[in-house]
């Protein structure tokens, strides 16, 4: 079996994933543009993407695909019609940020809250900032 990662930085260059080898001959491209998907996919049996458009003109000279794996949550660069037309399986990552989403959320909230940019700033600035908010640290 064939495997292609069309978009493999998409995901991190840290993050490890040889697991797919242990399916089939595996294929990575850093980044694949529409233009190249033909050329990338070409008979690979799956496709694992990312933001890759991936409709009928983009996928119509790669016969041979049976199942695409999206590494985000949406279908939204998949047209999910034409994969039906076709029999190709199209599947996502579900819930996978929704953790760091809300961790992320509320990093935010307290930047926000505790004024933290112009904290960032004056460290940053290297002199004394006249400034009430600071009036609690003494100076």
């Amino acid at each position: 079996m064939k495997i292609v990662m069309v978009e493999r930085n998409s995901v991190g260059t840290d993050i490890d994933v040889s697991c797919y080898e242990r399916f089939g001959e595996v294929v990575y491209y850093p980044q694949t543009t529409a233009e190249e998907a033909a050329e990338h996919i070409g008979d690979a049996d799956i496709v694992i993407s990312n933001k890759l458009l991936l409709n009928e003109q983009t996928l119509k000279a790669c016969p041979n695909v049976k199942l695409i794996c999206n590494t985000a949550t949406g279908f939204d660069n998949i047209d999910l019609n034409y994969c039906n037309k076709r029999g190709i399986t199209v599947t996502n990552v579900r819930d996978y940020s929704t953790q760091s989403v809300a961790q992320h959320t509320f990093a935010l909230l307290f930047y926000l809250l505790e004024k933290l940019k112009k904290y960032d700033e004056y460290v940053k600035s290297g002199q004394y900032m006249e400034c009430e908010s600071f009036s609690y640290f003494g100076y």
